[in-house]
C-alpha cells in the first residue's frame, strides 16, 4: 500500500510505503533517500492509494475488528492518527476530496444510495456533514469540483457533471472510450513546480 504528498510546511514531496509485512517506509524528494519509520499500526482494509489533504496521506482501515476508521500518516511528523467517521457511519469503502474537504462514501453492497459525508474543518468529528444528491449510486468517486456549484463525479462507472443547485446532471462523454467500457479515473496535478517558481524560472531565462 502507498501514497504520495506534498509536506508545504517543509517543502517536501514524499512517498510512503507500507509492507506486506507492516513496515512503514517513507522516501523524501529532498532528501532523495528512504527511511524506515516504524510499523503500521492499523489492519489493512483495502490496497486503494492514500489519499492526499492537509499535509497527510489517508486511507481506510480499522484497529483489529472495530468499525472502520481514516488512518491519518502526518508527513511532517511522519506519524499516524485516527480520523473518526460520522457516529452513524459504520462502513465505508472509499475516502476522497470534495471541494478540499476529506469525504467517505458509505457502503452500498446491498443497496443503492444517494449521499455522502464531507468534514467541513479538517480533523474536527463534529464537523461531518451529509451530502444528499438526487442520483441512487453504489458505486461514487469525487473528481473536482467547478465554478456554479457543479462537481465531477465517477458514478457507476460514469463520469457525470451535477449541479448542486437543482440537482440535474449531464453524463461526461469522452471520445474514444466506448459506453459500458470499465474505466479509471484519477485526478492530478502537471508538474511538481507551484505556477509562482515556473514564473521566476521564465524571468530568470528571459533575463539571461
Amino acid at each position: 500500500m502507498y501514497g504520495f504528498g506534498y509536506a508545504q510546511s517543509i517543502n517536501d514531496y514524499k512517498l510512503v510505503k507500507i509492507s506486506c509485512k507492516g513496515s512503514v517506509f517513507v522516501y523524501s524528494l529532498k532528501a532523495n533517500s528512504w527511511r524506515e519509520v516504524g510499523m503500521f499500526p492499523y489492519r489493512i482494509l483495502a490496497l486503494d492509494p492514500g489519499i492526499q489533504l492537509n499535509g497527510a496521506i489517508h486511507w481506510v482501515v480499522s484497529h483489529s475488528t472495530d468499525s472502520q476508521i481514516i488512518g491519518a500518516f502526518d508527513l511532517v511528523e511522519e506519524k499516524f492518527w485516527d480520523v473518526s467517521p460520522p457516529a452513524s457511519v459504520k462502513n465505508f469503502y472509499g475516502i476522497g476530496v470534495f471541494g478540499e474537504c476529506l469525504c467517505i462514501l458509505p457502503d452500498t453492497d446491498i443497496t443503492s444510495h444517494n449521499d455522502f459525508w464531507i468534514m467541513k474543518s479538517y480533523g474536527i468529528k463534529e464537523s461531518w456533514t451529509k451530502v444528499v444528491i438526487t442520483i441512487p449510486y453504489f458505486r461514487m468517486k469525487p473528481l473536482g469540483v467547478f465554478e456554479n456549484h457543479r462537481a465531477l463525479l465517477e458514478i457507476d462507472g460514469k463520469l457525470v457533471v451535477y449541479n448542486f443547485i437543482d440537482g440535474t446532471c449531464t453524463d461526461l462523454v469522452i471520445h474514444g472510450i466506448p459506453v459500458g467500457i470499465e474505466f479509471e479515473v484519477e485526478t492530478y496535478i502537471e508538474s511538481l513546480f507551484s505556477p509562482y517558481l515556473r514564473l521566476a524560472l521564465r524571468a530568470d531565462i528571459r533575463q539571461s
